[in-house]
């Protein structure tokens, strides 16, 4: 659901990335992925977490002289599953809002992996850190995915433009996120 087909097969993820657009696809399943990215330029190089990686509106940390050359994706615990929720206007539009989860579990449905990031709904992509204080190392329970969506509803802040309002933003937010934790938990139950 990204783009047309003529984008699709001329674009790449790393392009993607460094254009730092707040509503793309990708920021957030890769933050929910706890991605890194390597970057390039005749000095050197250096690799930063992904949710460090946007400052603004169309804004990267990339110095003029730098190039994304890796897109570095940690192995995930046994029984991870996740999801990508987009709200959007068209079948090619970008976020309204996008929500992707991760939760791994082990045989106890102990938590041991989160991951929850949101586009559409903040000047940069942002990556929910809360999440991991909330449910991680604790027995996941509807209660838990709960307080991180509503702590994803006071997090975010959206603007109002020809899409949505930012009380639509906020609101789908929390909707969402729930949705989507619910959505991830359940498809780890069955690994």
């Amino acid at each position: 659901k990204i783009s047309s087909p003529p984008i699709r097969n001329m674009g790449t993820i790393g392009g993607n990335l460094c254009h730092g657009e707040p509503s793309a696809d990708f920021p957030p399943a890769l933050m929910a992925l706890g991605a890194k990215l390597k970057l390039i330029s005749i000095k050197g190089e250096r690799i930063v977490p992904i949710d460090e990686f946007f400052v603004d509106f169309y804004e990267t940390i990339l110095f003029r002289d730098e190039i994304l050359i890796e897109l570095i994706i940690p192995n995930l615990p046994p029984r991870t599953a996740g999801t990508y929720i987009k709200l959007d206007k068209t079948h090619n539009s970008i976020a309204i809002v996008g929500v992707a989860a991760l939760i791994g579990i082990d045989e106890k449905e102990i938590c041991t992996y989160i991951g929850v990031a949101l586009g559409g709904v903040a000047p940069t992509p942002i990556k929910i850190k809360r999440a991991e204080e909330i449910l991680l190392g604790k027995k996941v329970e509807d209660s838990l995915l709960e307080q991180i969506a509503r702590e994803v509803q006071e997090i975010v802040n959206p603007i109002t433009n020809i899409y949505a309002s930012d009380s639509y933003r906020k609101e789908m937010s929390y909707i969402l996120t729930k949705r989507a934790l619910k959505e991830s938990f359940n498809n780890a139950l069955k690994i």
